[in-house]
C-alpha cells in the first residue's frame, strides 16, 4: 500500500487538526478518512518518484487553475502543468508566471 500522496487539489487541504494546511503538489500521509473523502484529490507517490502528477489537475475550473499558477506554489511544475493544459487562459497565466520569476 502507498503511504505517500500528493494533494492535486488547487486550494489547501485543512487536515481538521492544528497541522498546517496541505499545500497543492505537497506530498503527505493522508488519514484513512482523507483517502475516503479526497481520493479523487490524491495522486500515490512511489518512494523513489517524488515529481508532481497532473492527473486531476483539469478536473478543477480553468479560472481556480490559473489562480492555483499565479499564486506561485507550483512554480516547480509550470512544464508539467502547461504540457497537460487545455485552457489559454491557463497557459497565459503559466507564461506569466515565468515572467514573473525571470524578473525576481
Amino acid at each position: 500500500m502507498v503511504d505517500r500522496y500528493r494533494w492535486s487539489g488547487i486550494r489547501p487541504h485543512a487536515r481538521g487538526d492544528d497541522s498546517d494546511p496541505i499545500e497543492p503538489g505537497e506530498v503527505f500521509e493522508p488519514t484513512e478518512a482523507e483517502l475516503a473523502a479526497f481520493d479523487d484529490l490524491m495522486v500515490p507517490v512511489e518512494e523513489d518518484n517524488d515529481d508532481f502528477s497532473t492527473n486531476g489537475w483539469l478536473e478543477n475550473d480553468y479560472g481556480d487553475r490559473a489562480d492555483a499558477v499565479l499564486e506561485g506554489g507550483l512554480d516547480d511544475y509550470l512544464d508539467e502543468i502547461e504540457e497537460v493544459e487545455t485552457s489559454e487562459t491557463v497557459i497565459d497565466a503559466v507564461e506569466e508566471r515565468r515572467e514573473e520569476l525571470e524578473e525576481a
